[in-house]
């Protein structure tokens, strides 16, 4: 690749050390210095070689986002493409960040306070009269990892009873930690999901969790009660549901302790959130049943 990159200074937007910029066609890039060879060609990012080589796996396709997994000898990663669906998405991104712009800033967020999430490796904006028309971003692989609703399922079931419980335990704790910790940065996460939410394992054992797909997150000031519990509320859709009466109880307490701003105790806390996390588990149900019967 040619020399055509700069040093974009000590950071970017105040946000990581050791990053570069560069143009490339109508796309520009900021990216970890180091990887510019695996990641670009004189054409730009390799995606299509990839692809021709059978290196880039296809995880998700919808309309106006593409996630591909990259496993390359000397890196594992995913490329994130976003694209303009149509004119209000175009004026979104006019008026404000692109989804890739958003998920850059919220990993970089969530990295500053500790929080356990991908690494961001790259982002790239294409614009066509100043607007974002296209725009990547590049995360790296997070190894030995599974969505929480995975391990429930899949990895859990294969312990005895006794590991279950402590298993359990350490989970809600971990959850509620990851939790306590997102909304005190100032972020509600959207989209929240078993499937964006990852357990790293080691022999099977979680050693803590990862927060990720964070474009649909939104970045503020410190989450007062109503904004939290409202974004609680979505664990309804994969935690609540499984966990026992002891359980939800152990990870509101846990919480709660890790927010003493909030001044509320935990059975007040439960019965204000419980007939949010039901309404949200039911709508889930519901546009389950709905996709089925489409099918």
């Amino acid at each position: 690749m040619e020399q055509s990159r700069k040093n974009g200074g000590a950071s970017i937007h105040g946000t990581v050390d050791g990053f570069m910029h560069c143009r490339l066609g109508n796309t520009k890039w900021a990216y970890r210095g180091d990887l510019v060879e695996i990641l670009f060609s004189d054409d730009g990012l390799r995606l299509p070689q990839w692809v021709d080589d059978g290196d880039a796996l296809v995880i998700k396709s919808r309309p106006g986002r593409t996630l591909y997994r990259i496993d390359l000898p000397e890196l594992s990663f995913y490329v994130k493409h976003f694209s303009v669906r149509g004119p209000t998405e175009l004026i979104g991104n006019i008026l404000g960040k692109n989804k890739a712009r958003r998920e850059w800033l919220a990993a970089w967020r969530l990295r500053s306070r500790s929080i356990s999430t991908y690494t961001p490796l790259a982002l790239g904006e294409s614009r066509c009269w100043g607007a974002v028309t296209d725009a990547y971003i590049i995360m790296q692989t997070v190894e030995e990892s599974v969505p929480f609703t995975v391990y429930l399922k899949e990895i859990l079931c294969g312990f005895d009873a006794a590991s279950k419980s402590r298993i359990r335990h350490t989970l809600v704790i971990q959850l509620a930690d990851m939790m306590a910790a997102v909304h005190e940065a100032g972020m509600r996460h959207r989209d929240l999901n078993g499937g964006n939410i990852l357990v790293h394992t080691r022999d099977n054992f979680p050693v803590c969790l990862y927060l990720i797909d964070l474009h649909s997150a939104r970045l503020g000031r410190c989450a007062g009660w109503r904004s939290s519990r409202n974004n609680l509320a979505n664990l309804g859709r994969f935690f609540f549901p499984r966990a026992k009466t002891s359980e939800r109880y152990r990870f509101l307490r846990r919480y709660l302790s890790l927010r003493p701003n909030l001044h509320h105790d935990t059975k007040w806390a439960a019965r204000q959130l419980a007939p949010l996390a039901q309404q949200t588990s039911d709508r889930f149900r519901h546009k389950k049943q709905l996709r089925r019967t489409a099918i």
